[in-house]
């Protein structure tokens, strides 16, 4: 499906900004702004036709509890999204397994990353760096379920 940006995309670089983002995400100090930037993007992506939802991933956890997310395909590489009800009825549910490994970027910075995603999305960075509605130890990234 043909995208309405007004501007060749290169998808290849979206998807490898991405990783670099979702890389960075996990240790950074203000990793709501990357988690942020990250969901935007992939929503925008699906919403165009340029990812695919394929499956949500079973994550086992603690004392029987386990957690879910969407497993979003973006070129070669996989991301994971929240799960919404409708992604529970629509698509299977799998076990986390190693055919889903992302090929790691070595080309491209942070801030390099951050302007591939943020041209994409044609924001301007302060848009992302407001405070969440929630604090980010009352809201997870994906659903629990028991």
């Amino acid at each position: 499906m043909m995208n309405s940006h007004p501007t060749s995309i290169d998808i290849k670089a979206i998807a490898k900004a991405l990783f670099v983002i979702n890389k960075n995400s996990k240790t950074a100090l203000n990793p709501h702004v990357l988690y942020e930037l990250k969901r935007q993007v992939i929503k925008k992506l699906l919403s165009e036709g340029l990812a695919k939802k394929i499956a949500i991933h079973r994550f086992p956890g603690r004392r029987s509890v386990n957690t879910f997310a969407v497993n979003v395909k973006v070129e070669d590489y996989y991301f994971h999204i929240p799960a919404t009800k409708d992604d529970f009825k629509n698509l299977p549910i799998i076990s986390v397994n190693d055919n889903f490994r992302n090929e790691k970027v070595y080309d491209f910075t942070l801030k390099q990353s951050k302007n591939i995603l943020y041209d994409f999305l044609n924001y301007d960075e302060k848009e992302l760096n407001k405070k969440p509605d929630t604090p980010p130890w009352q809201s997870s990234p994906y659903l629990s379920y028991k």
